[in-house]
């Protein structure tokens, strides 16, 4: 079987070609195809958290799902839906060698960093940490795992283009074979843009409640600018024990 390791990033980035759209949930509506998914049946996005895999999923949805399944999360069993998104899924998920399993990968130190700020947990202490490194590194094992079982694995690098769509159009043009039209570009960027994504869940006042199509949530953007420095060497201190292992997934403390 062909394989191909995918290095993108997710992007973050204010919209270069027009205004935002009114409603992230109607995007669907405005894009000009369907586009072909090189014969995979399913995309199954999975990630630690805060590294960029709901922008990812939604990009993946709006190019490859069909329409009358765009309002149908995700996260929720139907077999119909190309575009799956789990953080954590469980071993149901990988039997289907005719999948892609795109795998979101951020700095854990700045992943870490961002869930703690984002969600808050009541006591943040190294054991919490510790625990947040641990999901991280299974998932990338898994992910290892099954490229070695001969499933397709796209890991795709938040910080290597957070400020570049043009870069992962690209990319996903040349890994599918496609060719995406600028009009679907634009849509994308405009609904998709860090601006419009604040603009459209602001009504949710707290992480714990969310846009239940697109799972975009409350205060899913950190807009803080003050670096909280106690915490983040709090987290330092405590992923110096796994410096081997992020080294080898490219991130140096």
């Amino acid at each position: 079987m062909f394989f191909r390791l995918l290095i993108l990033g997710l992007i973050s980035n204010f919209s270069i070609y027009g205004n935002d759209c009114d409603d992230t949930k109607e995007v669907i509506h405005e894009r000009v195809q369907q586009y072909n998914s090189g014969g995979f049946d399913k995309f199954i996005i999975t990630a630690p958290w805060r590294t960029g895999s709901t922008l990812v999923y939604n990009i993946f949805r709006y190019l490859f799902e069909e329409e009358k399944n765009f309002k149908s999360p995700g996260w929720i069993v139907n077999k119909n839906i190309v575009s799956k998104r789990d953080h954590f899924p469980d071993d149901g998920f990988f039997k289907n060698l005719n999948s892609v399993f795109i795998v979101t990968k951020r700095n854990p130190l700045d992943s870490i960093y961002s869930l703690c700020k984002v969600i808050c947990p009541t006591k943040i202490n190294e054991k919490y940490i510790e625990q947040r490194i641990k999901d991280y590194l299974f998932l990338f094992d898994k992910a290892k795992r099954l490229e070695s079982q001969g499933f397709n694995v796209l890991v795709l690098k938040y910080e290597s283009f957070v400020n570049d769509f043009d870069y992962l159009f690209n990319e996903i043009e040349k890994y599918f074979d496609i060719e995406i039209f600028n009009e679907d570009k634009i849509n994308i960027i405009e609904c998709f843009s860090k601006e419009s994504v604040i603009s459209h869940i602001k009504k949710y006042h707290h992480f714990g409640k969310w846009d239940t199509e697109t799972g975009f949530h409350g205060k899913h953007i950190n807009l803080e600018k003050n670096e909280d420095v106690d915490l983040k060497n709090l987290i330092r201190r405590v992923l110096i024990k796994y410096k081997r292992e992020l080294e080898a997934l490219g991130y140096f403390l």
